[in-house]
């Protein structure tokens, strides 16, 4: 096993740590979609589905594996649900005394032909 498996394995092993306490009373089915969407987007830097499926690097054509994860977007009350539990988990993190400091500095939009309400950082 070389060194990017195990770094490889060691992220999937988290993930599926992570999605099992996000979506508990998920469906297996869903259960794993979760699994695969935050490892997929985690692995291909971007939300596209084309890339999240191709990171996935399943044995079926990549058309078959986005119109599944398309599908499975679609189910209705995943969006909820998946709030409810990333709140359920963060609130365990927040106190009375937490601070909240939004940093907007790493808001990228490459495309963008405007970018309101920015302004330029300046590092000391």
């Amino acid at each position: 096993m070389n060194e990017s498996s195990g770094v490889a394995r060691k992220l999937r092993e988290q993930i599926h740590d992570f999605s099992g306490r996000l979506s508990p009373r998920f469906s297996l089915p869903m259960r794993r979609f979760v699994e695969e969407m935050l490892y997929g987007i985690q692995a291909s830097q971007s939300v596209r589905l084309s890339e999240v499926g191709r990171s996935l690097e399943e044995a079926i054509p990549l058309g078959k594996t986005e119109t599944r994860l398309s599908r499975n977007l679609a189910w209705e009350g995943l969006e909820e649900a998946v709030e409810r539990g990333v709140s359920r988990l963060g609130a365990r993190r927040v106190h009375r005394e937490s601070l909240l400091i939004f940093d907007i500095s790493d808001v990228q939009k490459p495309y963008a032909k405007k970018m309101e309400y920015l302004e330029t950082v300046r590092d000391g």
